[in-house]
């Protein structure tokens, strides 16, 4: 065992979602992720060679969430209405576009469903709600799922 003295090991199934922008709506997420960063190095010309040093801009991957999609729809409709509102396609005056932008929350969650550790997604942005298909051909109920992924400034893990 390398310097740690716990032997547990993280579990993907226990997390929890949430928006700041939509606090009494449900996002019931079944997958999202912990985003990839990236620290592109640079070049350091010299007369002989280049040189890599470290970069000095990160370089965020989005973050992608797949929910179910509520009997009444509130949890999809609230991106939609962000995503159209953010595009000028909508009307709606009570939109305020100086807040374009929320917090985004995912708890991990450990033994017993505690928090273990938070992640905060700062400037959290949607940038695609990807379609969500109904069909009457299954014999089994299948619930609908919706996939959303974002863009942020930055996001600490606490």
């Amino acid at each position: 065992m390398a310097n740690g003295t716990s032997t547990n090991f993280l579990a993907p199934q226990g997390f929890q979602l949430g928006i700041q922008a939509f606090p009494d709506v449900g996002f019931y997420a079944q997958q999202c992720s912990i985003p990839g960063i990236t620290l592109p190095n640079a070049i350091q010309s010299t007369r002989f060679s280049d040189i890599p040093v470290a970069g000095d801009k990160m370089q965020w991957d989005n973050f992608t969430i797949n929910f179910m999609v509520d009997a009444n729809m509130a949890n999809y409709l609230a991106i939609w209405t962000w995503l159209t509102n953010l595009g000028h396609v909508s009307d709606d005056t009570s939109f305020d576009h100086n807040k374009q932008t929320s917090t985004g929350v995912m708890q991990i969650l450990g033994a017993n469903n505690v928090a273990i550790r938070t992640v905060f997604f700062e400037d959290l942005l949607p940038i695609s709600l990807q379609t969500i298909n109904f069909t009457s051909t299954d014999s089994d109920v299948t619930y609908i799922q919706g996939v959303c992924e974002f863009m942020y400034s930055t996001y600490r893990i606490v």
